[in-house]
């Protein structure tokens, strides 16, 4: 694997983590609404 594939692996992995914690707190808003 070159440096360039696992940079952008990286970088996938943290937008969609920091996707998931998004969702996550809308949900927890929505449940204290």
């Amino acid at each position: 694997m070159t440096v360039k594939e696992k940079r952008s692996r990286m970088t996938l992995a943290c937008e969609s983590t920091d996707n998931t914690i998004q969702f996550i707190d809308e949900m927890v808003s929505q449940n204290q609404a």
